[in-house]
């Protein structure tokens, strides 16, 4: 069965799709014309290597989409600035140069801008835009017609001529700009394994949230939604029977490396930002407090059968997936409703009066059906995964050879 925008290279299954020519310049790709991913060396199947595929394909629409609506306009400012101070270089000056100096007097500084001036009017830098402004204001040329792109570096050029050195050095930063910035802050050596992992960590993070300004609204939207993704991804994984991948600790790393390196920028640049991570822990009290309800009526229906059946927890703990750090939640949950029985046993009036429908072998069986919940989540809490021993053949005794 063919699927769509699968190729097979060296026996390996990948997804394939060209990049749209207008984010073919974007820094997620750097020039490149198509886009290319793994589905995995375990994808075998017609129903794997779909599934694999239609993960692919979202993350690609996904990613496509969010770099479409993420700031266009001010990327494309930040792209007309870059080609701004190339074009000064070019002339041999530096965005500020024409800006007062503080400490210099007010003849010096008209000095130098004298000095600059005459330079420009020399080399020419900025003929082509005057006589472009010349003509539409003789109207040669119609007042409703796009100024040339050359036109408009020459006129962000004399901005950044203009713009005072201590603001030219706090322009507007683009999350694209973070990893650069981080990296040569850090002096990291790129050929470091640990390394590497950051680095694919970062661009796995960036490729889904897309780029941005770095500003307080546009990082917590997106760290808030990166964290949504990635607990849809688990969920979606033990919808499909496999390991619940990524698991609650690989998120918080995740969040907390991207947090960093947006931090080191926001420092460096001395941005109005202050970064706040998502409570993933939140996330995680709310689905033990779910699974309290449960337990509720699950104690109700046990009480109304005064206890005769008996009731498998531990089938309760599999078809809801407990994992460890929900267990934890779940645990102290459970022991906040076992200790208003424990005090109305102990003789607390208020708690002995709200119990005292139930008699003392009742009270004693609910007490005893609380520490076995207890007792099944610590052991979900204390025990730690087997790692799996690698099953060798049969010894084989080798005879010595006599002398």
């Amino acid at each position: 069965m063919k699927h769509k925008y699968i190729v097979k290279t060296n026996g390996y299954l990948s997804y394939q799709r060209s990049i749209p020519t207008d984010l073919q310049d974007h820094p997620a790709f750097k020039g490149k014309k198509l886009h290319k991913a793994s589905l995995g060396t375990e994808v075998k199947t017609d129903e794997e290597i779909f599934a694999a595929r239609m993960q692919r394909h979202n993350e690609f629409e996904a990613l496509i989409a969010n770099l479409r609506k993420a700031n266009q306009p001010l990327l494309k400012a930040r792209e007309l600035a870059k080609e701004a101070k190339n074009f000064l270089k070019a002339y041999g000056h530096d965005p500020g140069d024409r800006s007062a100096h503080p400490l210099l007097t007010d003849e010096q500084n008209r000095n130098i801008r004298g000095a600059i001036d005459l330079q420009i009017d020399h080399s020419g830098m900025l003929d082509e835009a005057r006589e472009f402004y010349n003509k539409k204001d003789f109207g040669e040329i119609d007042v409703n017609e796009d100024v040339p792109s050359h036109v408009q570096v020459a006129d962000e050029a004399w901005k950044l001529l203009n713009l005072p050195k201590s603001e030219s050095k706090n322009q507007t930063v683009l999350l694209s700009d973070c990893w650069g910035i981080y990296a040569e802050k850090k002096e990291l050596d790129v050929q470091d394994r640990q390394l590497r992992k950051t680095f694919h960590r970062w661009n796995y993070f960036f490729d889904f949230v897309g780029d941005c300004v770095l500003t307080n609204e546009e990082i917590h939207e997106r760290l808030d939604r990166y964290v949504i993704y990635r607990e849809q991804c688990r969920k979606d994984a033990i919808k499909a029977g496999k390991k619940p991948s990524p698991s609650s600790s690989t998120i918080h790393k995740e969040i907390d490396m991207a947090c960093a390196i947006i931090n080191q920028v926001v420092k460096l640049h001395r941005l109005q930002i202050r970064i706040v991570k998502p409570d993933i822990q939140k996330r995680i009290r709310e689905a033990a407090k779910k699974l309290k309800y449960d337990i509720e009526d699950i104690v109700d229906e046990q009480l109304e059968e005064n206890f005769k059946k008996k009731y498998n927890f531990k089938q309760f703990i599999t078809h809801n997936k407990i994992s460890r750090p929900v267990a934890k939640h779940l645990k102290s949950e459970i022991v906040e409703m076992a200790s208003e029985i424990k005090l109305a046993k102990d003789g607390d009036v208020d708690f002995a009066e709200a119990y005292s429908h139930l008699n003392k072998p009742l009270q004693n069986r609910l007490i005893k059906f609380y520490d076995m919940m207890i007792e099944e989540c610590e052991i979900i809490i204390t025990t730690k995964k087997k790692k799996e021993k690698i099953k060798l053949g049969p010894k084989i005794k080798i005879k010595k050879l006599k002398k």
